[in-house]
């Protein structure tokens, strides 16, 4: 695909320089992504039809969310915009070198720190998305009300309507829910990335870690470690490096699984049914 005229010269008004060359970049799902060379240098353009601004629009929201807690880098956002047929948003343009030696304890605690930062509820001041799909975030005074009617039911709906989710495995979740209270421990809000997989990650010009595509909200910090986890094992490092800041407890192994219903019942709704043997699994015993 070529990047259209339209934002080829938007692009160029903006930046008061031309785009000399666009390359596409693979890797979005949702998304038309490119590298955009100039005579300032690379920068990276995201953009798709105008009637998904919203989602960008939150994008940008949430790369600031995380840029404001100065723990890790995020790219910097030159512009977040819209045609009569596209929106956009305009980044700096990372390039990828391999990882620096300290590359997993630089993650795990800059996690730590951005976790530190909390609010009174869990949630967010505004809905945003996970992929392509809407995340509420509604305030809710405890992690397990939250994670019920925020994160699952919504997805268990979802779901029923795609014909994903069969009665048997509906009463299993049911089952479920009833002892989410006795499951996760209670725990201030703490502000996570929400999307963290490898795909989100990638590594720095200094071979830091630089966070992309976030679905932020105040969740608990257990939620974004599993998730990193579903895909994706990290270094005893990487943990060695977050319990030096924010220890673990214990017992969070045991919990993985729990939290990462809710990730693997946003890829059955987006990508369909082979992720339903992941969710089975989870709710084996109820």
């Amino acid at each position: 695909m070529n990047l259209p005229p339209v934002l080829q010269s938007t692009i160029h008004s903006f930046l008061q320089t031309p785009v000399l060359s666009s390359q596409s970049i693979s890797g979005g799902c949702i998304h038309q992504s490119f590298k955009l060379q100039t005579l300032r240098g690379p920068y990276f353009l995201k953009f798709n039809e105008w009637k998904l601004a919203e989602n960008l629009h939150a994008e940008k929201k949430g790369l600031e969310r995380l840029g404001a807690t100065a723990t890790l880098r995020i790219p910097r956002i030159l512009q977040q915009g819209e045609t009569e047929t596209h929106t956009y948003l305009l980044l700096e343009w990372i390039e990828s070198r391999g990882e620096a030696k300290d590359y997993w304890e630089q993650l795990g605690k800059g996690l730590a720190n951005l976790h530190q930062h909390t609010q009174a509820h869990f949630g967010l001041d505004d809905d945003n998305f996970i992929g392509a799909l809407p995340q509420s975030n509604t305030a809710t005074d405890n992690w397990a009300d939250f994670f019920i009617e925020q994160r699952i039911h919504p997805l268990l709906k979802s779901g029923r309507e795609k014909g994903y989710i069969t009665p048997s495995l509906e009463t299993k979740f049911q089952q479920f829910l009833k002892k989410v209270p006795d499951i996760f421990p209670e725990e201030a809000p703490a502000l996570i990335h929400g999307d963290l997989w490898g795909g989100n990650l990638l590594v720095g010009p200094q071979g830091e870690p630089v966070l992309i595509d976030p679905a932020v909200y105040y969740g608990h910090r257990e939620m974004e470690l599993s998730f990193m986890s579903l895909f994706d094992q990290q270094p005893d490092t990487f943990y060695r490096a977050y319990d030096s800041i924010r220890p673990l407890a214990p017992d969070f192994p045991s919990r993985v699984k729990y939290y990462n219903l809710y990730p693997l019942l946003v890829h059955l709704n987006l990508f369909g049914t082979s992720y339903l043997s992941g969710i089975e699994q989870s709710l084996k015993g109820f």
